[in-house]
């Protein structure tokens, strides 16, 4: 597969995504991971939070029909 490039700006004039990039900025001093490794561990675990969301719903949908 290809590798895929993805750039990510952080505006400074807004007050959350200064605050974003400054961790961003200083992340070796927060973990032990590299910039890349951290964004995609932060997505797969999005991922697989809103897969599982999905079937709970479905779980809690069906129940809701059988009563």
């Amino acid at each position: 597969m290809k590798p895929y490039t993805l750039t990510i700006r952080f505006r400074e004039t807004d007050e959350y995504e200064a605050e974003v990039g400054a961790f961003m900025r200083d992340l070796s001093k927060h973990t032990d991971k590299s910039k890349n490794k951290f964004v995609i561990d932060l997505i797969g675990g999005y991922m697989k939070r809103s897969e599982q969301e999905r079937r709970e719903n479905n779980f809690i949908e069906r129940l809701r029909k059988m009563i």
